[in-house]
């Protein structure tokens, strides 16, 4: 990937590069990372957008005991719940 000269260019190629290089990240961080990644793309598509998507992310749910979807994908036990409750709001399943 071809970065842009100017002052963040070297910090954003770090970024970009450092779990990939084997770097501080270890592997469960990693697996938290795609986990979140993979609900927000599942959010925005239920709630229609990223923006929004993010917010909700981030907010208290009262279908996950009244915890935000961000404290739960760490581990994959809440992940499959923060899908599950996305799912149940897809098809209008409140209950």
């Amino acid at each position: 990937m071809k970065m842009a000269a100017g002052v963040g260019a070297t910090h954003l190629y770090f970024v970009l590069t450092a779990p990939f290089l084997g770097g501080c990240w270890s592997l469960a961080h990693r697996a938290s990372i795609a986990r979140r990644d993979k609900v927000l793309a599942y959010a925005e598509e239920v709630i229609g957008s990223r923006t929004l998507a993010e917010e909700w992310f981030a907010r208290r749910a009262i279908g996950l005991a009244d915890r935000s979807p961000c404290s739960l994908v760490a581990c994959p036990s809440g992940y499959e719940s923060v899908i599950e409750y996305l799912f149940r709001i897809d098809r209008g399943v409140y209950c």
